[in-house]
């Protein structure tokens, strides 16, 4: 990109900005009321180039600043407070204008506000000066259903696992609880209970 291709015009009114490109008046409202040719130049900055430095073309910090824009690009652009696209930044939307730059407060500012104090242009996106970090997201751990065997996204769709016990356990578990058992009462030969009688008993 390259400021050369940026010319400096007269004119005034919205209209007076040509198409495709970024524009910076002299004056307030577009410079309408100003002496043509003297006090209503415009600086036509073509869409997709810069300028390093406004005073080149005669508009400084003085009364001679940008004090409104048009930007009549289908990019958003934005203006800077130093040269070399450095200092505070101020976007300008696409196909959108400001009338005046005194309404627009601007730290640090001699005045307090952005006219007058533009002195370098960006006339392409501008993201600004935040930087954002974008770290992908880690995949969700796959998991199996233990009913359907299907995948699911949740831990809370799996059923409980319910495994088969084994006999030996079973065995296990039996023999934590024995079971008592009385002993038989000895009885005769056909089966009769065994009575014993006292040796002086009748």
């Amino acid at each position: 990109m390259s400021d050369e291709q940026a010319q400096l015009i007269y004119g005034q009114g919205q209209e007076a900005c040509p198409d495709g490109t970024f524009c910076l008046y002299r004056a307030t409202n577009f410079n309408i009321g100003q002496t043509p040719g003297v006090g209503d130049k415009i600086l036509a900055i073509p869409l997709g180039t810069y300028v390093n430095d406004f005073s080149v073309y005669g508009f400084d910090h003085s009364g001679d600043g940008v004090s409104s824009v048009v930007n009549n690009t289908d990019a958003d652009n934005a203006l800077f407070s130093a040269a070399d696209q450095r200092g505070h930044s101020l976007p300008v939307d696409r196909r959108s204008s400001i009338a005046n730059l005194a309404r627009i407060a601007m730290a640090d500012s001699p005045n307090g506000s952005w006219n007058d104090q533009a002195q370098s242009a960006l006339a392409a996106p501008f993201l600004g000066n935040l930087v954002v970090e974008h770290k992908p997201e880690r995949p969700a751990p796959r998991l199996r259903s233990a009913r359907t065997g299907m995948e699911v996204s949740r831990p809370a769709d799996l059923a409980p696992v319910r495994r088969p016990r084994s006999d030996a356990a079973a065995c296990r578990l039996a023999s934590d609880f024995p079971v008592r058992r009385s002993s038989p009462r000895p009885r005769g030969i056909h089966g009769t209970p065994r009575h014993h009688t006292h040796p002086n008993a009748r």
